[in-house]
């Protein structure tokens, strides 16, 4: 159901679909109200699969960089809000991981 979720929002924010989907964890957003958290997935092989549509109150560009430039945003603080820099942990440590394994 989550990946369902998450197959969707990229679709309708950004118009892309993936041919991959790996869940690489959970996050609880905000301990002190209540245990709402917000599941993250990583979306591989995508290809573009029409338009985005994003809701009316959505201003969105879509732009694409390599994972050495997403550390370099974080660290310079263009990427700061705190649930994408977990976000962005986890899926670059999936990444690394993944790597690893492939090479022995």
């Amino acid at each position: 159901m989550r990946c369902l979720a998450a197959k969707r929002e990229l679709r309708e924010e950004t118009g892309l679909c993936a041919e991959s989907w790996k869940r690489v964890g959970s996050l609880v957003l905000d301990e002190n109200r209540g245990h709402a958290q917000a599941h993250v997935f990583l979306a591989e092989d995508t290809r573009l699969d029409g338009a985005p549509c994003p809701d009316e109150t959505e201003s969105l560009v879509l732009r694409f960089y390599s994972q050495s430039q997403l550390k370099v945003m974080v660290r310079e603080g263009r990427i700061a809000t705190l649930s994408a820099v977990a976000a962005l942990l986890l899926a670059l440590d999936h990444l690394d991981q993944s790597a690893t394994r492939e090479e022995h």
